[in-house]
């Protein structure tokens, strides 16, 4: 019954905690009781967890599981939000909750072994979330399975296997689907040929099959996308953003960061009522050889009680929203879960600890915060882009509409049944860290942040001539969405 029920939720491309699943697991056909769930919201959740269906479901006590007969779920009423927030999680307090709509916490969801079995769902549940995001940007209207396609005009979408070059200089894409594979020629001499195209992406092809080979002719190429209306805003006070604070580090700037602190509790900063810190709180230990030598405070722990003590000072009516980054004390495969509780403990209550990436609603304004690790195969594999324009590899995400399109090369991702890296509903504000620079741009409808360092260069950065920007916050007015930089 457990695979037919993670099997159906993949299929739906749906996420089951795992207290929601003993849930189910419970009852008499656990994926009967998940449909019946589904049909009582307009619009099925990213996440179910155990809080929603203890909230929405009525389910007789005599289908419990004997080891769930404490759990009561309550009668549901037949309206839901469009998109279904996490109500609450064992590590967060419903106090931290005031004014922020928790919309996507990956952490205690993963579920995976690293089995031949999860790799399988894993791919096929990436393959046909963005293929349904192609497919809705309406560009591709009966696209067919490479093995049902003929000669003549065709119509497919299949993921990038790998890319060759001939020697004519045509490019030439193995792609493929559920059903096989098939071989996309993009001549030399076609509009299309400037595409930048990363293997495991996910794209519409049209045009015309000819040959003895099967092979397909492109004439255009369809990605996800990310257009659509702006939303208006209309909130109160300001978010500040930053990221990447490395604390432990010998090169971590703390009278800047302790300028940044005083300034948050002064007149200046009254209407600053959110802060959201992008990952890499701490330098952490043993990230990469020799770090030893390059730290202030050896003890990792010791580094989070000495951030925590550095965020003190903050007035408690700033929220302050952390995630996790690969520099942190959690596991490196991402989605990265929320710090454990030895870690949150050590901080104040106005503290929010979410995964990486998560997403949050504002004063209605939803941001998606990822740290970044996704960029550095980006901006160290596409032509023309570097770790000093990490705008591009944001925009290279937004259009393939995933945080890390490449599988399997600096981004360690955990085969999850759903692919929690897909960017299956666009966020107004997209943030990321990771690369220790400061840039901003609003592209088509989305506000498009790479978050601040307060580490000045390091050893490693000089090496790869890596210059990085520090001691900045990004500041958000909420009512009129307008961003302002304020350096420290």
């Amino acid at each position: 019954m457990r695979e037919d029920l993670f099997s159906y939720a993949s299929k739906e491309g749906v996420l089951v905690a795992p207290q929601a699943a003993e849930f189910l697991l419970g009852q008499s056909d656990p994926v009967r009781s998940l449909k019946d769930y589904f049909h009582l919201l307009k619009e099925k959740p990213f996440l179910v967890t155990l809080e929603d269906l203890r909230e929405r479901v009525e389910i007789a006590e005599g289908e419990r599981a004997s080891n769930l007969k404490n759990l009561t779920p309550t009668k549901l009423s037949s309206t839901s939000e469009p998109r279904t927030p996490i109500k609450s999680k064992p590590h967060i307090k419903p106090e931290q909750l005031q004014g922020i709509k928790v919309l996507m916490d990956l952490t205690g969801t993963s579920n995976s072994t690293g089995t031949i079995d999860d790799f399988d769902q894993y791919f096929a549940n990436r393959f046909q979330s963005l293929r349904e995001l192609v497919l809705q940007t309406n560009k591709v209207r009966n696209p067919k399975p490479v093995s049902r396609l003929r000669q003549g005009s065709v119509e497919t979408i299949a993921m990038v296997r790998d890319i060759s070059t001939t020697k004519k200089g045509n490019r030439i894409l193995t792609m493929e689907d559920e059903s096989g594979q098939v071989d996309v020629l993009i001549p030399d001499d076609a509009d299309i040929d400037a595409e930048t195209i990363v293997q495991d992406e996910v794209l519409g092809v049209i045009g015309k099959m000819q040959g003895p080979r099967r092979m397909v002719i492109a004439e255009s190429l369809v990605r996800p996308g990310f257009t659509g209306l702006r939303k208006s805003w209309s909130g109160t006070g300001k978010v500040a953003i930053t990221s990447d604070v490395h604390v432990g580090s010998n090169t971590f700037l703390e009278d800047k960061w302790s300028s940044f602190v005083e300034w948050l509790g002064s007149d200046e900063a009254s209407d600053i009522n959110y802060l959201i810190i992008a990952g890499d709180l701490v330098d952490g230990v043993g990230v990469y050889p020799g770090q030893e030598e390059e730290l202030d405070i050896p003890d990792v722990y010791d580094q989070y009680l000495h951030f925590a003590e550095l965020l003190a000072p903050i007035p408690e009516r700033i929220k302050i929203l952390m995630i996790p980054g690969n520099h942190d004390a959690v596991r490196l495969a991402e989605p990265q879960p929320a710090f454990p509780e030895k870690i949150t403990s050590m901080f104040s209550s106005n503290v929010l600890f979410l995964s990486n990436p998560a997403i949050v609603s504002i004063d209605g304004i939803e941001f998606l915060i990822y740290h970044g690790k996704g960029l550095d195969d980006l901006l160290t594999t596409i032509p023309g882009f570097s770790y000093q324009k990490p705008m591009d590899g944001m925009i290279a995400m937004m259009e393939r509409r995933h945080m890390s399109p490449m599988y399997g090369g600096k981004t360690p991702i955990s085969p999850e049944c759903l692919d929690p890296l897909v960017i299956r509903t666009l966020p107004d504000v997209f943030i990321t860290g990771h690369v220790h620079l400061t840039q901003v741009r609003r592209m088509n409808r989305i506000l498009l942040i790479n978050a601040s360092t307060w580490q000045s260069q390091t050893s490693f950065q000089k090496m790869k001539n890596m210059v990085p920007d520090p001691g900045k916050a990004i500041l958000i007015d909420m009512a009129t969405g307008k961003e302002i930089i304020k350096a420290f």
